[in-house]
């Protein structure tokens, strides 16, 4: 009977070190992501990016994200192509590394075109414009389409009946999506 006691006691003893030992802390989630500077606020520490879809979390978008410190944004300027770690903490997606990366780098550059056309509706909730465009010979038909424009920033300004010039990149999901876009003068 002594003997089951002694066991029991150093298994309750066992179990009790076991317990008190401080628990793992898991990583939290973080990504590795790619994408272009569409604007910059230092002092409110935010940085609004046009960036590739992250698996798992988020389709493509442009988005302002919190940075872990506003020396992250020193060096970086609107337009430049970027890298980025972006992790979740308790307050929220936040980034907490970033740098510069040459344009060629950026996923789903595919091919590109160049289209004439005339806008027929501007929708700023979906980040996309309805074009009646004219025909890209071998790519595409003259038709009347709506497209989504990543950055988001292009639709700025973007007017019912405006004539436009924008570039289409197809992504390597298939997608077309209008990359650059310009307002051309009245005929």
């Amino acid at each position: 009977m002594r003997k089951w006691l002694g066991l029991v006691l150093l298994a309750a003893g066992l179990v009790a070190v076991g317990c008190a030992r401080e628990p793992e802390q898991a990583e939290p989630p973080s990504w590795r992501v790619k994408g272009k500077v569409v604007s910059i606020d230092a002092a409110g520490k935010r940085v609004t990016l046009a960036h590739e879809a992250i698996p798992g979390l988020m389709d493509a978008m442009t988005m302002a994200f919190a940075v872990e410190s506003e020396t992250l944004l020193e060096g970086l300027s609107e337009g430049d192509a970027v890298e980025f770690v972006l992790e979740q903490k308790p307050s929220g997606l936040t980034i907490t590394e970033i740098r510069k990366i040459e344009e060629s780098a950026l996923a789903g550059r595919g091919k590109q075109h160049t289209v004439r056309g005339r806008v027929l509706v501007v929708n700023p909730a979906t980040y996309s414009v309805m074009v009646e465009h004219e025909e890209v010979p071998g790519f595409l038909r003259a038709d009347t389409r709506v497209f989504p424009v990543n950055p988001a920033s292009l639709l700025e300004g973007l007017e019912e009946n405006d004539r436009i010039e924008f570039t289409l990149t197809e992504r390597e999901s298939g997608v077309l999506v209008i990359t650059e876009l310009k307002k051309l003068p009245e005929e």
